[in-house]
Parts: structure tokens; C-alpha cells; sequence
């Protein structure tokens, strides 16, 4: 995948996360318009730019588990 549609497809991804948009792999990948391979490969992205992602089976979403995301530091406590 080119580096610029990468790029994209990280931030409307990372959108999805900090909004806790409901979403199986399948549904995430079917927004984003990748494979369910390919949404991985992107939330390994996320992890090693340090993003905690998990999954609420209840829910059913994938959403941030700290505060912040991979594009923004997190947020501090004052």
C-alpha cells in the first residue's frame, strides 16, 4: 500500500478509535475500505507508534485503551 494512502486509512482509523465507533474487524475494515488482513497490519501500525488498542466484545468495538491516540499525545492530569 503507498505510503499516503497508509497514512489516510491511520487517521480515519484512529478517528474510529477515539469515537469507539461500533465496529467488528469486518465492519472496521469494510469502513475503511481495506481487507480484514489489512486492518491488522494497521492496528500494528497504531501499537508501535505506543497506541494501546482492544477490543470490547461487549460492545463490539475496538477503541483506545488509554487516553489520547496515536496521532496526539495522551492527555495529563493536572
Amino acid at each position: 500500500m503507498p505510503l499516503f494512502d497508509e497514512l489516510l486509512h491511520l487517521q480515519r482509523l484512529d478517528g474510529l478509535l477515539r469515537r469507539k465507533t461500533p465496529g467488528t474487524a469486518q465492519e472496521v475494515a469494510t469502513r475503511l475500505g481495506v481487507s480484514r488482513r489489512t486492518l491488522f497490519r494497521l492496528f500494528d501500525e497504531l501499537r508501535s507508534f505506543g497506541a494501546e488498542v482492544a477490543y470490547c466484545k461487549k460492545g463490539k468495538r475496538y477503541y483506545y485503551r488509554t487516553a489520547g491516540s496515536a496521532f496526539s499525545p495522551p492527555e495529563v492530569n493536572k
